[in-house]
């Protein structure tokens, strides 16, 4: 846009200037009326001004619609992630509050609660596409619950978050897809313990650790893990919203925490 008004405005300097050294002859053919001229040019500039500027509206109201577009898209992969019920996770559950029935365990009532929390957490804000890190943590927590009970005594969890962090955001469900990544690609058992820790590095940034102990069999990838929580840094440009480490014996996770401010200002 300045290119074009600059060439414009050069323009008719340009004639300005040439204008009283042209021959009559010529004069009077091209510029026998200097204020039609004048005229001319000034409504020249003037399209030329907005005709850029409507360019520019456009190409800002394509890239607006694409972004939105790609929101909208991944606000309906999520949705059809909390609405769709894991078979093999709804069956496991079951089949441990059947256990729990049967010996008449004290945790039996604590674990259909949970699993009913759990289900209604994970639903109530299924167009947001983050949340707060102390909403994340009791949707955690219900979760958590209900694998200890499934595999007592295998897995060992450590959390270490103060609580002015709690207020911060981070994409939604992100620390379901971990936990589950930690438990889906990793042995687990009472000789092979799995050890999870969850804390704020100083940095701000929500850092999540396992002990490395890859299971032999190949698992079938579900295409909504590790990838999905990288789309929402994508979405809301932060750059390196998600970083993994891993070495011989640890695989970390670190996420980026966002200010309520930050939130506010890309919705």
């Amino acid at each position: 846009m300045l290119t074009i008004i600059s060439m414009a405005v050069f323009a008719i300097i340009v004639a300005s200037l040439v204008h009283p050294f042209l021959p009559n002859t010529f004069g009077e053919v091209w510029f026998r009326n200097d204020l039609v001229f004048k005229i001319l040019a000034a409504s020249l500039l003037l399209f030329l001004i907005q005709y850029a500027l409507s360019s520019t509206q456009k190409v800002g109201k394509l890239a607006l619609e694409k972004e939105q577009a790609i929101t909208e898209s991944y606000k309906s992969r999520l949705m059809a992630l909390r609405t769709r019920v894991d078979p093999h996770f709804l069956y496991n559950t079951l089949n441990t509050l059947r256990v729990l029935v049967r010996k008449k365990d004290p945790n039996a009532e604590n674990f259909v609660m949970n699993l009913s929390q759990f289900y209604r957490l994970t639903l109530r804000s299924r167009t947001s596409v983050t949340t707060t890190l102390q909403e994340e943590l009791v949707t955690m927590d219900a979760y958590l619950f209900l694998m200890n009970q499934r595999m007592p005594g295998n897995m060992y969890f450590n959390k270490n978050i103060d609580d002015n962090w709690f207020n911060y955001h981070l994409p939604t469900m992100s620390l379901q897809i971990l936990i589950e990544n930690c438990l889906k690609h990793n042995r687990i058992s009472s000789s092979e313990p799995l050890d999870i820790n969850l804390f704020v590095s100083k940095k701000g940034k929500l850092v999540c650790t396992n002990t490395l102990q890859p299971k032999i069999s190949v698992i079938e990838k579900s295409g909504y893990g590790l990838q999905n929580i990288e789309k929402v840094y994508e979405l809301l440009r932060v750059k390196e919203g998600m970083t993994i480490d891993k070495t011989e014996t640890q695989f970390k996770v670190t996420l980026q925490l966002l200010e309520d401010e930050y939130i506010n200002r890309r919705r």
